[in-house]
This record gives structure tokens, C-alpha cells and sequence, in this order.
């Protein structure tokens, strides 16, 4: 699939949200997911650090890799 740069825009609104996916293996890493071999898991967690009532921390403590955001 094509690799498209992240656009630089303060706000987008109303826009309906598509990933794109083929039906191959993808290579890599077991622990890969959906979200983040397409890597809209990153704006998934920009998004739930900005828009969570009440504030739990930055984008990184929604990362598998960070100790609070890892399951028990």
C-alpha cells in the first residue's frame, strides 16, 4: 500500500475516517496489530490523551509499551 506523509493542519472536522488494508500476511512483529501496522493506532492515542474525561496523561500512557497502559 502507499505511504502518504501526515498532512500539517491545526483542525480537521466532519471527516469520515477509512484504512486502508490489504488481505496478505503482513510481515513483522507478532504483537502487530491492525492499529498499529497502520499506524492509526498513534493518532488513535493522540486523540483518546486529548479528549479523556478526566485527563489521564499524554499520548505515551496509552502506548502498549508504558507501564499504565500495559494490561495486568
Amino acid at each position: 500500500l502507499p505511504h502518504y506523509v501526515r498532512p500539517i493542519v491545526d483542525k480537521i472536522e466532519n471527516l469520515p475516517i477509512s484504512i486502508v488494508i490489504d488481505q496478505k500476511k503482513i510481515g513483522g512483529n507478532i504483537r502487530s496489530t491492525v492499529g498499529t501496522t497502520t499506524d492509526i493506532y498513534t493518532s488513535l492515542r493522540l486523540l483518546y490523551s486529548r479528549i479523556a474525561q478526566p485527563f489521564i496523561g499524554y499520548s505515551m500512557i496509552y502506548s502498549f509499551n508504558h507501564p499504565a497502559g500495559m494490561c495486568q
